[in-house]
């Protein structure tokens, strides 16, 4: 698998792409500590970043085509491309950490990239905070989004729907305030492969805490805290967990290039056995 965007978009157009996708969204400069990174933030009003999420939603149900939602899907597609064709016919239970209304899953089912077969041989779980869950439920879920399910957290996804066969971690790991206690439970049920895609990781050769300021919502600002990873430190942390990389991607969109630079990273569990 080969990343095919940079081949074809000049440089000059990709720094001014980076530039508008990003253009109302900035980093502040470093804070010591999550805690005092929170108490700098504005924080962000739970209902107003639903009520945004469900206006996608119902703009992208009456769009016939599939909406691309940044280049970083993409490499989504790539990867999942990559892991249908070695499961063959197994059916693939996708864990999306923290993905919304589940946006990707129904760009998924409305790609041309995929056969009617293979859209519908799929488990698509949602994890989100309550809230979201009780509502994307009644608002969201009905006849024609079978495969989709919302879900608390991974423990019942797992109790409800089985094994997870790819956990999708879409710009999630920098917004949580102990992103490796994470990580070491997503580990710990031993998915065949593990995405990472729309995250950021620091320049420095250290992790650094800042706020993340947003354009506002609704009238709303919606700024909070974020962590920049260090690279290779969590490439070495899921190596030591018996996952090796197999794919990577540099993703276009930058908030502040000094500092950080977005990529999505693709893993497989050692020593997996197709049939």
């Amino acid at each position: 698998m080969k990343s095919l965007i940079k081949l074809f978009l000049p440089p000059l157009f990709i720094l001014i792409y980076r530039k508008l996708l990003n253009k109302d969204q900035s980093y502040s400069v470093p804070y010591p500590s999550w805690q005092q990174a929170k108490k700098m933030s504005l924080g962000y009003d739970s209902n107003v970043i639903l009520e945004n999420a469900y206006k996608e939603f119902l703009k992208f149900k009456n769009n016939k085509e599939y909406k691309l939602i940044g280049h970083y899907l993409l490499h989504i597609f790539t990867c999942l491309v990559f892991v249908i064709n070695n499961r063959k016919s197994k059916k693939l239970h996708i864990c999306d950490f923290g993905g919304g209304y589940g946006g990707i899953y129904f760009n998924y089912k409305k790609s041309k990239i995929f056969s009617n077969k293979e859209k519908n041989n799929i488990l698509w779980s949602v994890v989100e905070q309550k809230s979201h869950v009780d509502f994307f439920k009644k608002k969201i879920v009905n006849k024609d989004t079978s495969e989709l399910f919302f879900f608390e957290n991974i423990k019942e996804v797992v109790k409800k729907k089985g094994k997870v066969n790819l956990f999708l971690l879409s710009s999630v790991i920098q917004y949580l305030s102990e992103p490796y206690n994470f990580l070491n439970e997503v580990v710990r049920h031993k998915a065949e492969y593990i995405l990472i895609t729309k995250t950021p990781f620091s320049k420095s050769s250290k992790e650094e805490i800042r706020v993340q300021k947003n354009p506002k919502l609704n009238g709303t600002k919606t700024n909070y805290p974020l962590i920049l990873l260090v690279e290779n430190q969590l490439k070495e942390f899921l190596e030591k967990n018996n996952y090796e990389l197999i794919e990577e991607f540099y993703n276009f969109e930058e908030v502040n290039p000094n500092v950080s630079y977005h990529k999505t990273l693709f893993f497989r569990r050692n020593n997996l056995v197709f049939l």
